[in-house]
C-alpha cells in the first residue's frame, strides 16, 4: 500500500475491515499506519497518512471499530474525513440492530460538524444497489443487484 501510495501521491488512504482485534499504529518509510479495531470479528477501520501530510493533521479520533475520523488543517477551516465500514446488510434482527447503532453513531459525529466544513465520508457502506445510470459508472462499480442499469 505505501508503494501504490507513493506511486500515485495518494496523501491519505483508508481502509477497512482489517480483521485486526486491537488498535495498534505504526510507521513503514515515514507512512503513519493508524487502525480503530475491537474483538468483533470482521470489522476494523484504518488510515494510513503519507509523511508530508502529517505535519498538516490536526487531530485522528478512533471512535469505533467502524469509524475513524482524520481532520486536516486548511483555512479558512479544517477538512474532515471519515473512513467508514458499515455492518453487512442482512434482513436479520441482528444486522438490522447493528446497522442501526452504526448509522445513529456516524450521525452523531456528522451533527456537531459545522454544515459549512468540508467532510468527506470513505469507506465500505455494505449497500445493495438496484441500479446505477450511465453517468455513474465512474463512481459506481459494476456489482449491481436487481435492475441493473437506469437510463
Amino acid at each position: 500500500l505505501v508503494n501504490k501510495m507513493k506511486l500515485y501521491k495518494i496523501p491519505l488512504l483508508f481502509i477497512s475491515e482489517t480483521h485486526l482485534t486491537e488498535s495498534t499504529t505504526y510507521n513503514i518509510d515515514g507512512y503513519t499506519f493508524i487502525f480503530s479495531s475491537a474483538s468483533t470479528p470482521a470489522t476494523g477501520v484504518g488510515v494510513i497518512i503519507a509523511p508530508w501530510l502529517r505535519p498538516l493533521i490536526s487531530s485522528i479520533t478512533c471512535h469505533s471499530e467502524r469509524i475513524i475520523e482524520v481532520q486536516v488543517s486548511a483555512s479558512p477551516m479544517p477538512l474532515v474525513f471519515l473512513g467508514v465500514y458499515a455492518p453487512i446488510q442482512k434482513e436479520d434482527q441482528e444486522h438490522s440492530d447493528l446497522r442501526s447503532k452504526f448509522w445513529t453513531k456516524l450521525a452523531e459525529i456528522i451533527m456537531p460538524i459545522p454544515q459549512i466544513t468540508p467532510l468527506y465520508i470513505c469507506g465500505d457502506f455494505n449497500t445493495r444497489l438496484q441500479g446505477r445510470s450511465e453517468t455513474e459508472k465512474t463512481v459506481i462499480g459494476p456489482h449491481i443487484y436487481g435492475k441493473g442499469f437506469h437510463t
